[in-house]
């Protein structure tokens, strides 16, 4: 009662129209798919679920399985470290896009939204991905701009190539360490 009564008062001074829950569980993996899974309102189910990641050693060891489970449940999975943003003008989100699965468009919009805010304003949003072929970047190149023409968002796109014996996270890490915000498909 006391978290939740601390929640309701954050929304309140913030001037947000929404409602929170506190549940309590053993285990946070399983908690989190519990509470995915009973979580809705008015018969309206949620289908994005957003996880706090204070720091990589206190996000969960197993949070690759979480994800898959819950991707398996038609849930949308955002990761997010919210603190740790440079307080600068010139923002930029860095949207990694492995062309295989139609998640681009939504990292597309959720990055079309927070440009919208005063805060994000004057954020550049490039939307990347990686080939391991030279061949295929053309393809790939047409895919980004097909998916930045179908939804109308302004992005740079970006196809990078990786070299032999790079790792996909060593490269996304090399391109995206000074990025304000990453979002991963």
């Amino acid at each position: 009662q006391q978290k939740t009564q601390e929640m309701n008062e954050f929304l309140t001074r913030r001037n947000i129209d929404a409602f929170c829950e506190v549940d309590l569980v053993t285990n946070i993996p399983s908690g989190i798919i519990t509470v995915a899974q009973a979580n809705g309102i008015a018969g309206l189910q949620s289908n994005t679920i957003m996880l706090g990641w204070p720091s990589a050693t206190q996000f969960p060891l197993n949070a690759a399985a979480l994800m898959r489970t819950l991707d398996q449940l038609g849930k949308s999975v955002l990761v997010a470290r919210l603190k740790g943003f440079q307080n600068n003008e010139s923002r930029s989100i860095d949207i990694w896009w492995s062309g295989t699965q139609e998640n681009g468009d939504l990292m597309l919009l959720l990055s079309h939204l927070l440009v919208q805010s005063q805060r994000w304003r004057r954020a550049q949003i490039r939307l990347k991905t990686i080939v391991s072929d030279s061949s295929e970047i053309g393809k790939r190149q047409a895919a980004l701009l097909r998916i930045c023409r179908d939804t109308r968002i302004s992005a740079e796109p970006i196809v990078l190539k990786q070299e032999e014996g790079q790792s996909v996270q060593e490269l996304i890490r090399q391109e995206s360490s000074m990025t304000d915000l990453v979002l991963m498909g």
